[in-house]
């Protein structure tokens, strides 16, 4: 692998002071196993001051969200191709380069409450907690809130604000499954859209965690409000 380069297509867009975004190609030296990451960082170090997040670069923070060759991915978690164009990911505003704004998805999550609602009483009795329950509960918590599914989503794109999307859908489907809040979070869910999926599994493609958002989210709530 002596003296092997990769051919890195970055997206550069600085909206203070640029007028259009542009793209412009990096060679970046080649090692065994090289992530995205690893590359942005190469460049970042040697060639130019590209802006990107990244975290705890072991595939858990979900900071490190972009599009690589067109497929939302995480960077540290992809492995660099011989050629690879790297962009924001895509349905955010864009801060610089392949930093976007999380806020209007932080702020949508506030907004919908994705904790216990308890509607006023303050005694939250653990024993009323059972296995399963605590089963059903726990496979939302390995959501990292990457939005690599927002990105991929092509119902986010078509619905905007109308369909809340995946990530923010695993919220109040998370909160559902605890008997201890008392929020209407099937009505929650269906005034956010989640009866428009039409289970394309976009989403299920791309999560990093593996999650089958379709079957954890959609199915579920489109079977409750068939029972209401």
């Amino acid at each position: 692998m002596k003296n092997q380069h990769i051919e890195v297509e970055v997206f550069r867009f600085d909206p203070g002071c640029d007028v259009e975004p542009r793209y412009e190609t990096y060679s970046v030296p080649k090692t065994e196993g090289m992530s995205v990451l690893e590359a942005l960082k190469y460049i970042y170090d040697n060639e130019a001051p590209i802006g990107f997040r990244y975290s705890c670069r072991h595939n858990v923070c979900g900071t490190c969200g972009i599009m690589v060759n067109g497929r939302p991915s995480l960077a540290c978690a992809t492995t660099a191709a011989p050629k690879i164009r790297v962009e924001p990911l895509r349905g955010f505003p864009i801060v610089r380069d392949l930093v976007v704004d999380f806020d209007p998805s932080y702020f949508k999550r506030l907004k919908l409450r994705p904790f216990i609602d308890t509607k006023g009483a303050v005694e939250l009795r653990s024993e009323s907690i059972t296995y399963d329950i605590v089963q059903q509960y726990k496979q939302f918590i390995n959501c990292i809130h990457c939005y690599l599914c927002l990105a991929a989503c092509p119902l986010v794109e078509e619905h905007g604000h109308r369909f809340a999307g995946p990530a923010i859908m695993s919220d109040i489907a998370m909160q559902s499954r605890d008997p201890r809040d008392k929020g209407d979070r099937v009505g929650v869910a269906i005034s956010e859209g989640a009866l428009l999926c039409d289970e394309c599994r976009k989403c299920v493609e791309v999560c990093p965690s593996e999650l089958p958002v379709d079957k954890m989210i959609y199915k579920y709530f489109q079977d409750k409000a068939n029972k209401r």
